[in-house]
């Protein structure tokens, strides 16, 4: 299992305080079945907290999921800064998910090398079974 993170999503996690064990552990909640909002087209949407600043103090993240499979960071948000997804904006994260979840195994690996995306790996595949 791997979570992709592209740059944009990088950058706002930087910008933010958000560590990369913060993702992990979203990405492990929604592989244990705990996901915060189902969003449709392999999109869910993860509350992520940060330590010691409290509930209202987290963040939402959007990723492209496939249980047991890939993750990737699609969009990254301040829970205190809007309550949901625009129409726009989910129709443009649908149509991104619809575009990653066609390509290869390999192809998103070669994508994300290209583009500089950060790879976590969360566990092999036989990890889980």
């Amino acid at each position: 299992m791997r979570l992709y993170l592209p740059l944009n999503f990088q950058r706002l996690t930087a910008k933010d305080g958000v560590t990369d064990e913060d993702l992990k552990t979203a990405i492990h909640k929604a592989e244990k079945g705990l996901v915060d909002a189902d969003l449709g087209g392999h999109l869910i949407k993860q509350r992520i907290s940060r330590s010691g600043q409290g509930a209202a103090r987290g963040f939402r993240a959007v990723f492209l999921y496939k249980r047991g499979e890939v993750a990737v960071g699609v969009h990254i948000f301040p829970k205190n800064s809007k309550g949901n997804l625009s129409r726009g904006e989910m129709d443009a994260y649908l149509k991104l998910a619809r575009s990653l979840d066609a390509l290869t195994d390999e192809q998103l690996a070669k994508l994300s090398a290209e583009r500089r995306w950060k790879v976590l790996n969360l566990y092999d595949r036989a990890e889980a079974l």
